[in-house]
């Protein structure tokens, strides 16, 4: 049976570590995306143990399910929506509404009539994501809702920088812009949570942090930047697949599809019934800011799909090469120097975000 392991130590050390160097502010634990693939309740109990009292999402359910296991109600839902059936969930679950433009905020607005009940909201403003928000040089469509005391209350404003790993330059520039804006808001007289930065911005950058931070990746290991000190974050987790069959393969045989590993010798090869449906040879970068990372980045896998190779598992405390191509859900490796047997467990670096169809357990 496959299974994928979130080693219980490695997150611990990687949320006091974070939490360590961000005490100034308020941490709030991202927990999207099904906790990053490593299921959202248990990851954001896991981050309850260590302080961490404020959450976000970005689904509605996901809203909810936090609000039906107590976890409060300091819990951001990260979009704006306008969808009826969405409001009345996201009211249901007493969380705090992104607000993005006009059209959305008369949406929530007539929800919350619709449903008798008021919310809390975070205005978003876009600094250069161009996926939604509030023009920053239109502060006069917002300053109405500032004043606006019933059924909607502007408890924040925030906002997301699109390249926190890239130039400094770039998000320096936009984090000056997005607080001449707060300025302006805050010459009108509201006075409320301001947040910016997510996991890279909130490590890279200090003067950044303000009231409030948004983690997620930076608990899992799994963000970088050029020029990142080691702060002693491992990634979190990996794929345990169980030997299903052991073939012996000639030399000059070939294997998988495509045919684009040849025996260069008599070898031994192992079946794992576990494929990039499960997640192997599947990656999210870090995250790529030059044109020649994207190139490597999009290049990497390919070069493995087309040649094979640089892949690698573990069978018995033992480096192993996967080999030939990895399919839906069938891997294979050279086990030719190494002692195993069917059933044994081969052990396989994966991002949980990536892996599919297999139980999660903590250990």
């Amino acid at each position: 049976m496959n299974r994928y392991i979130i080693e219980r130590q490695v997150l611990d050390d990687n949320i006091s570590i974070i939490c360590n160097e961000l005490s100034s502010c308020k941490v709030r634990g991202v927990v999207k995306g099904n906790g990053y693939g490593l299921e959202m309740l248990p990851f954001a109990n896991v981050l309850k143990t260590h302080g961490v009292a404020a959450f976000a999402v970005t689904m509605p359910i996901d809203a909810l399910m936090l609000s039906e296991n107590r976890f409060g109600n300091d819990v951001l839902m990260l979009r704006s929506t306008d969808d009826g059936e969405e409001l009345d969930v996201l009211l249901k679950s007493g969380c705090i509404l992104t607000i993005g433009s006009e059209r959305t905020w008369n949406a929530a607005l007539a929800a919350c009539q619709r449903n008798s009940v008021s919310a809390s909201v975070h205005l978003y403003f876009d600094c250069g994501m161009c996926r939604e928000g509030f023009d920053l040089n239109n502060t006069e469509l917002v300053i109405p809702f500032l004043k606006n005391d019933a059924p909607l209350t502007v408890t924040g404003i925030y906002t997301h920088f699109p390249r926190a790993g890239g130039p400094e330059s770039d998000t320096r520039a936009r984090f000056e812009r997005f607080m001449r804006t707060i300025d302006l808001i805050r010459a009108s007289g509201w006075n409320g949570e301001v947040h910016c930065a997510n996991s890279i911005t909130a490590l890279r950058f200090p003067e950044m942090r303000l009231d409030s931070v948004r983690v997620g990746s930076a608990f899992l290991g799994r963000i970088g930047y050029d020029g990142m000190p080691d702060r002693g974050l491992k990634p979190v987790g990996y794929l345990e697949c169980s030997i299903s069959e052991i073939k012996n393969v000639k030399k000059g045989e070939s294997i998988g599809y495509g045919c684009i590993w040849t025996a260069k010798r008599d070898s031994r090869i192992a079946i794992l019934d576990a494929g990039y449906f499960e997640g192997i040879n599947t990656e999210i970068g870090r995250e790529m800011f030059s044109a020649s990372a994207h190139v490597r980045a999009a290049l990497s896998p390919l070069k493995r799909m087309i040649r094979g190779g640089g892949l690698y598992a573990s069978v018995n405390g033992r480096r192993v090469a996967v080999v030939g191509r990895v399919a839906m859900q069938q891997t294979m490796l050279d086990v030719t120097e190494i002692e195993c047997k069917v059933h044994d467990i081969a052990v396989l670096p994966c991002n949980p975000l990536l892996v599919r169809n297999v139980p999660r357990e903590y250990r």
